[in-house]
């Protein structure tokens, strides 16, 4: 089940009117697409409030996009799932570089709101459409074909790790692709000192390896770029 959210979050926007859109909300131009973020008279935390931490353009978003965009063949002519999707940047970039087909997922009423408003404002509905998916109902998986799983900073705890892990054993029983990008957070142990793994990266490593996927990495700074594949 969504979780709802009371709060209005309305807007009427359509692509080349900037400058009639509602004072109140804040957008941001991204990879060439008009994406608003949020209502900038709500009051949220970005660390530890749902909607605080899906809207905004995440820095591994901006990075998985421009990976996409480096690399279209990875998504053009494919069936794409974004999961932890925000503001749904990395759907919107799939979308235009050519993908069959986009759903793009978050689980809160808000999020989606404004996922959809997204999607319509950059003229992208015939390809591209938003999903509520609850990593918590396994029931809840949308029927329509995956090829692509893409994922940008969705890792911030091990057992969101574990969700992750048993969220793509069921989109893909037997063979699939991920696009993830992760941006590395060390944890602080007791003692002051800073840890040298990022535990729910390599929890979520050990738990796809153990389910026949195969993870190919490459780093870019503090930015892990994640192809996995299970045949």
């Amino acid at each position: 089940m969504c979780v709802t959210n009371h709060q209005s979050f309305i807007i009427y926007m359509s692509e080349g009117e900037l400058g009639c859109w509602k004072e109140g909300f804040v957008t941001e131009e991204v990879e060439g697409l008009t994406l608003v973020v949020r209502d900038k008279n709500a009051e949220y935390d970005p660390v530890i409030d749902v909607d605080g931490m899906s809207l905004q353009v995440w820095d591994g978003s901006r990075k998985l996009s421009g990976w996409m965009r480096d690399e279209p063949e990875l998504v053009k002519g494919k069936n794409i799932m974004e999961i932890g999707s925000g503001v749904g940047l990395a759907s919107l970039v799939a979308a235009r570089l050519g993908a069959e087909s986009v759903l793009c997922t978050e689980y809160t009423e808000i999020a989606l709101s404004v996922i959809h408003q997204n999607i319509v404002a950059n003229n992208l509905e015939e390809s591209c459409r938003s999903c509520c998916l609850d990593w918590d109902d396994p029931n809840n998986l949308p029927s329509s074909r995956v090829d692509v799983v893409v994922a940008s900073d969705i890792l911030f705890l091990s057992a969101v790790s574990r969700k992750v892990a048993a969220l793509l054993n069921m989109v893909f029983p037997v063979s699939g692709t991920l696009l993830m990008v992760h941006e590395l957070r060390y944890s602080i142990t007791t003692s002051g000192e800073v840890d040298k793994a990022d535990e729910p990266l390599e929890l979520f490593f050990s738990l796809m390896k153990s389910s026949s996927w195969e993870i190919h990495t490459r780093s870019d700074q503090k930015f892990v770029f994640v192809l996995a594949t299970k045949k």
